[in-house]
């Protein structure tokens, strides 16, 4: 983390001195993300909150919901559900306005998790429901595992353990899902490697059979002309 913070710190002070303010709004956020991983919560607020005041002095709503969020996990993370809720649904009527569908998914889980940890099932469930028909929608398979899990555990919470073993299945079907992907994706670099490596030592050894050739034919130009010159020699000393 301390090295995560030196570098955002150096960006942070490069962009100063360039006058970039969409680009120290950002690094003014991920300065912030550093501090509540370190858990000095007081830091991040400070540096979320500065972010925020520059997201909005140079209207990127993209960046303002966002930040919104992240503050709103930060309060979340705090236990203060309150102030949770309330900028996370800031940051999901930006979201709904830019038509923002992966960061909708994210608003709406959020949004969730904090209902289900109030015992309010029933706007938990709604919240999660919203959030698997945007995923759908958008076809992230990581985002439909994700509520996949959520609504397991709402499902869990009220009891209806028949949706919650449904949506646990379709989680671990998902996540299986993903991991064959990734492994094929994983198998298809390897092969683009190997085929790349086995292209280069082919042109390689094609490279190096020229480079004989071309040697065994100085080779042989050379001793052609020592050839001539000995005869020449041999000419001019019979004439003399």
């Amino acid at each position: 983390m301390d090295k995560a913070l030196e570098f955002y710190t150096k960006s942070y002070e490069l962009r100063v001195q360039l006058k970039k303010k969409g680009e120290i709004a950002q690094t003014l956020n991920n300065i912030g993300s550093v501090y509540k991983q370190m858990k000095n919560y007081e830091k991040a607020h400070e540096y979320f909150d500065k972010s925020l005041v520059m997201m909005k002095e140079v209207g990127n709503k993209r960046g303002i919901s966002y930040v919104l969020n992240n503050i709103g996990s930060l309060y979340k993370t705090q236990g203060d559900m309150v102030n949770a809720l309330k900028y996370h649904l800031q940051s999901l009527k930006l979201r709904q306005e830019m038509q923002d569908k992966n960061g909708l998914t994210f608003s709406y889980l959020n949004i969730g998790e904090i209902y289900l940890s109030q015992k309010n099932t029933s706007k938990a469930l709604e919240n999660y429901l919203k959030a698997m028909a945007v995923s759908k929608e958008i076809g992230s398979p990581e985002n439909i595992k994700n509520v996949d899990m959520a609504l397991t555990n709402v499902y869990k919470l009220t009891g209806n353990h028949k949706l919650a073993m449904e949506n646990f299945e379709a989680y671990i079907q998902m996540r299986a899902s993903i991991t064959n992907l990734e492994t094929q994706k994983a198998t298809i670099t390897q092969q683009t490697q190997y085929e790349f490596e086995k292209k280069k030592v082919i042109e390689d050894e094609k490279h190096a059979a020229e480079l004989k050739i071309q040697d065994e034919k100085a080779k042989a130009d050379k001793n052609r002309q020592n050839v001539i010159i000995a005869s020449v020699s041999v000419v001019l000393l019979l004439v003399a």
